[in-house]
């Protein structure tokens, strides 16, 4: 009748994260009875539990959203282990009340000197970000197959469905009123199913946050370089966004 558990987090891997960082929850109600007034918690690093009430109601076979009143501090560290759970009284199952969730602070890049990335296998890719847009399972990856130099490229290959696919590099540390230069080599690969390239400055690896267009590419079966520059509002942590589309 009553088991509860929380299947996912809010918490995501990110770029100076905050010591103040909201937690949301995802409450799923598996028992067959309406529960209310859930106790949950988080804890971050094995620390003291953070614990409150989550009010409901949560129906059976249902999901519910809880923000925590207090906040997470994830800036201490490289990383941060989460651990959120939901401690109904009478749960029958207590396999699945919790969820850990492991997050990457990740240290912005200073462009005092130019940055380079060239999809190598020792290059570390580990503060960038891919989004599979149109759920077909395929997206940016890196492969050794037609590169421009080196070993491999970055690639997003075609499935035969409609492309969108993002991917964003990691954070640089930009201040307004400095000209930036964003260079790429970029090639059409697939000839059957063809898509186009869009690039933007963003403020977070997300697509609502990605919207300042910096090119539009139309794309080619031979090489060609992408030279563009660009200036940020105001100063702060941004990333490069490329979309390919169709």
């Amino acid at each position: 009748a009553v088991d509860a558990g929380v299947t996912a987090s809010s918490l995501t891997s990110g770029c100076s994260l905050s010591s103040a960082t909201p937690v949301t929850i995802t409450i799923t109600n598996y028992g067959g009875s309406s529960i209310s007034n859930i106790p949950v918690s988080f804890s971050v690093n094995g620390g003291a539990a953070v614990n409150e009430v989550a009010p409901g109601p949560v129906a059976p076979n249902s999901t519910y959203d809880y923000t925590f009143t207090a906040t997470a501090n994830l800036s201490t560290g490289a990383s941060s282990t989460v651990v959120c759970s939901a401690n109904m009284p009478a749960d029958a199952n207590s396999g699945n009340n919790s969820y850990s969730v492991t997050v990457d602070n990740f240290t912005p890049v200073n462009l005092s000197s130019a940055y380079v990335m060239d999809f190598e296998p020792t290059d570390d890719l580990s503060a960038w970000g891919v989004y599979d847009g149109n759920g077909d399972g395929v997206t940016w990856a890196p492969v050794a197959t037609l590169v421009y130099s080196g070993t491999q490229a970055i690639r997003k290959a075609g499935s035969g469905s409609a492309d969108d696919d993002w991917m964003w590099s990691g954070c640089f540390n930009m201040t307004a009123g400095t000209t930036y230069q964003l260079d790429y080599w970029y090639r059409q690969y697939d000839l059957i199913a063809p898509c186009d390239l869009e690039v933007f400055v963003a403020t977070n690896q997300d697509v609502a946050s990605s919207t300042q267009l910096i090119a539009q590419e139309v794309q080619d079966t031979v090489y060609h370089l992408s030279s563009n520059t660009f200036t940020v509002p105001t100063n702060g942590n941004y990333y490069i966004a490329w979309h390919a589309y169709s």
